[in-house]
């Protein structure tokens, strides 16, 4: 008699369909949920082995049907929006508004420093805007041995100092190699890429060392172009594309390094502006002279 078991697939989309087809023959029970900004939606299909499921569980922040305000649904800036009950994320009333709502960039942070041990290494981070000067956070706190941060705008790399940077290099329209690896002082473990610039994902490719490892998270305008043979393959270099937060093992993270005062998330925020200010508040960030910025009712 085949055994029957309770599994949850996290995600519908190709993989979670697929896996869900190749377990078929299993004879097991599981509960496959799809969610996003909508809610969450669950169905009992036939199960898929364990080694499968967590592998659909991990990716499930990746789903590309799930919805998200602000990117594909209107709705970030209203006073009020409506959302599942399940959708929400307690961080406590220890937490500070302005604070909480800093922890969606920050958690980006946190996961793209989870791919590799960053202890006692030496770390680039390229593109210094908010998401970037968090994980410069965060590298510290996980150890990192000296911090090199890279962006074109002196006021965000003035940021990246504030957030623990041991060294800056200001990026130009040609690649800075030199400077960076001067700055660096010895081997370049790890390349954070929060800029999404092509010039920055090339650099990051020829400067990390051999087994090191990259995380991208920045959106470039166009297709980047690497040496991938020389530069990935014959390194052994390990890239990560990094979208959104792990779930829910990125918000565990970044809440106790909020609520235990691990890390100044409030040092990322520069200004404030009431809601019906908002024009100007965009106007701001558009100029690049500012961290995070927040709005609050008025």
């Amino acid at each position: 008699m085949k055994n029957f078991v309770d599994v949850a697939v996290i995600g519908a989309g190709t993989a979670g369909l697929a896996a869900y087809r190749a377990a078929r023959a299993a004879g097991a029970i599981a509960v496959i949920i799809e969610g996003g900004a909508y809610g969450t939606t669950c169905a009992r299909v036939g199960c898929m082995p364990s080694k499968l499921l967590i592998a659909a569980a991990e990716a499930a922040h990746a789903i590309h049907r799930a919805p998200g305000f602000g990117v594909h649904v209107d709705g970030a800036f209203a006073t009020y929006i409506r959302l599942p009950a399940a959708n929400v994320w307690p961080v406590g009333h220890g937490v500070a508004p302005e604070v909480a709502a800093a922890m969606e960039p920050f958690g980006n942070a946190v996961h793209a420093c989870s791919y590799g041990d960053l202890d006692s290494r030496t770390v680039v981070v390229f593109g210094c805007g908010p998401i970037g000067c968090a994980s410069i956070a965060v590298a510290r706190v996980l150890g990192a041995a000296r911090i090199i941060a890279v962006d074109r705008n002196g006021y965000r790399l003035s940021l990246a100092e504030r957030m623990g940077a041991h060294a800056t290099v200001q990026a130009n329209d040609a690649p800075v190699d030199r400077e960076v690896l001067a700055a660096a002082g010895g081997d370049i473990d790890c390349a954070l890429e929060m800029s999404g610039s092509a010039i920055a994902v090339a650099s990051a490719t020829r400067l990390v060392r051999p087994g090191g490892w990259i995380a991208l998270l920045g959106i470039g305008d166009a297709p980047d172009v690497i040496d991938l043979s020389n530069d990935v393959v014959m390194k052994g270099l390990s890239l990560y594309g990094v979208v959104g937060r792990k779930l829910p093992s990125t918000w565990e993270r970044t809440t106790a390094y909020v609520r235990d005062g691990v890390i100044d998330v409030a040092a990322l925020i520069t200004h404030s502006f009431p809601m019906h200010d908002i024009d100007a508040a965009i106007e701001l960030m558009k100029s690049g002279r500012c961290g995070k910025v927040t709005l609050t009712p008025a």
